[in-house]
């Protein structure tokens, strides 16, 4: 079973002419690597190479998310922690008050976190599911999502033997 934990993502979102998802809102917003802004390199590289990604490609604590969002407060760019869960009970992290249930994606999160759902396919199967996503561009269960990366992967569609998880993805909210 794959562990929770935390990422360190953009506030915003960058979108590719033609994207069909406008809304998105989920773990494919890691800062790019290298920076291209001063400000944020020191954080960027302690973020790539200090060990404080596990191999999940997670962060394991909100001690170590809250000490790297500190680091990037340097940026112009606004940055975010968010929670990762790969359970399939949402309910019990909606509970807490500092966790804001945003949806559910579908990654590869232990390498850039790509996202199919940010990326959205133009296969005309995968319409169907447009209309299933939530405020935030992400699905509202796991049962859907899971639905949604069955049905990419049984079309081949882009890279459909990646690595890809459904996660659950929370926003945290830091007082």
């Amino acid at each position: 079973m794959k562990t929770n934990g935390y990422l360190i993502v953009l506030d915003t979102v960058t979108y590719n002419k033609g994207t069909l998802n406008i809304l998105y809102r989920g773990v494919d917003r890691l800062p790019q690597y290298p920076s291209n802004i001063l400000s944020e390199r020191e954080a960027n590289e302690f973020y790539v190479f200090s060990g404080v990604r596990l191999d999940s490609g997670l962060i394991e604590t909100l001690n170590q998310a809250t000490d790297l969002l500190k680091m990037f407060e340097k940026s112009p760019r606004k940055y975010e922690i968010l929670f990762c869960s790969f359970d399939d009970d949402q309910k019990q992290y909606e509970q807490e008050g500092h966790l804001l249930f945003l949806g559910v994606d579908v990654a590869s999160i232990s390498g850039d976190c790509w996202s199919i759902v940010k990326d959205y396919p133009c296969h005309q199967e995968m319409k169907k599911y447009l209309p299933l996503l939530n405020e935030n561009g992400l699905f509202s269960n796991c049962i859907v999502a899971r639905k949604y990366l069955m049905d990419y992967r049984s079309q081949k569609l882009n890279d459909y033997d990646f690595p890809f998880e459904v996660i659950a993805v929370y926003r945290f909210n830091v007082k």
